[in-house]
């Protein structure tokens, strides 16, 4: 397992060992700028300020350029890191964010209640689908 370190932010997020960058990001909650997941869009290319990466899985020339590769850029969706922590510069900031599905910010707000009311506090939730 390796540590992951994303700018900007300082997040921070284990990957596991047969894991990708992309996938740990997405585990962790995150969400990022992705296409195909396969190596072939390019889409999740990030930055690499420090630790070492592989790929697993032969990138096309085409997608990442050993110009590229030279200067530090990495797709997420393919990449595995080598050491113990790797540092990655993330591209298209505004699409880097913290992503709470619905579905699971609901379920943790039942969670919550359903101790509160074992603890013998009652409350009282509204939704108001009018809300921008």
């Amino acid at each position: 397992m390796a540590l992951l370190r994303m700018q900007p932010g300082n997040v921070e997020l284990t990957v596991h060992e047969n894991e990708s960058i992309l996938d740990a990001i997405i585990r962790g909650g995150y969400t990022c700028r992705f296409g195909c997941r396969r190596g072939g869009c390019g889409q999740c290319k990030a930055d690499l300020v420090s630790g070492e990466v592989e790929y697993r899985k032969k990138v096309a020339d085409s997608v990442l350029s050993e110009e590229e590769r030279a200067d530090g850029v990495v797709l997420t969706c393919r990449t595995h890191p080598v050491s113990d922590e790797v540092v990655l510069q993330m591209r298209h900031t505004e699409k880097f964010k913290l992503f709470v599905p619905l579905a699971y910010a609901m379920g943790q707000v039942e969670v919550t209640a359903h101790k509160l009311k074992a603890a013998g506090i009652h409350i009282s939730l509204q939704v108001n689908s009018d809300a921008k």
